[in-house]
C-alpha cells in the first residue's frame, strides 16, 4: 500500500512539473492545488462519529415528551423538520456506509434501509412517551432519506472518491 501512495505521488508530482514546465503561471496553480486527482479526504474519526451521533440525536428528539407549542401558520412544519432530520441522516449514513470500498449505489441503500427501519422504529415506540404515530411521518422521513442519499451520490462524482484517512 506504501508502494502505491509513492507511485501515485510521484506521478502526480512529475504530472505537476510537466504541465508548470508549460505554462509558467501554472506553478502559482499547481502550489495551490497539490492534489489533482480530485480526491475528498475526510477524517476517520468524523464518519465513524458524525452518522451514529445524528441517528442518536434523531431518535432522542422525536421520542422525547414535548409541552404543547403554539400553532404556527406552516402547517406542515412538523413534515419539514422530519424531512430535513432525515436528510442529513441518509447522506451521513451513505458516506458511513460506503468506507469500506463498498459501492456507493449499494452504501445508499444500505443507509436508505437502516435509516427507514430506525424511523419506523422511532415512529412505533412514540405511543409510548405519550406522542401520536403517524404513517406520514414515516413517509416523509423515507423521502428525506432518498433524498439525502441522492443528494450524496450526485455530488460525490465518480473520479471524486470518498477517502478516509
Amino acid at each position: 500500500m506504501r508502494i502505491q501512495r509513492e507511485c501515485a505521488l510521484g506521478h502526480r508530482l512529475k504530472r505537476t512539473a510537466y504541465f508548470a514546465s508549460l505554462r509558467p503561471e501554472l506553478r502559482l496553480m499547481s502550489s495551490l492545488h497539490p492534489r489533482d486527482d480530485r480526491e475528498m479526504r475526510i477524517p476517520r474519526v468524523l464518519v465513524l462519529s458524525a452518522y451514529p451521533l445524528c441517528a442518536a440525536l434523531v431518535a432522542g428528539l422525536s421520542l422525547m415528551s414535548l409541552p404543547p407549542m403554539p400553532p404556527i401558520e406552516f402547517d406542515f412544519m412538523d413534515k419539514v423538520e422530519h424531512c430535513i432530520a432525515y436528510l442529513v441522516l441518509g447522506a451521513l449514513g451513505t458516506m458511513f456506509f460506503a468506507r469500506h470500498n463498498r459501492p456507493r449505489v449499494r452504501a445508499a441503500a444500505l443507509s436508505v434501509v437502516v435509516g427507514l427501519a430506525l424511523g419506523v422504529g422511532i415512529e412505533l415506540l412514540q405511543p409510548l412517551v405519550g406522542r401520536s404515530r403517524e404513517l406520514a411521518d414515516a413517509l416523509v422521513n423515507l423521502a428525506g432519506l432518498i433524498a439525502g442519499s441522492s443528494l450524496f451520490l450526485l455530488f460525490s462524482s465518480r473520479r471524486a472518491k470518498t477517502r478516509i484517512e
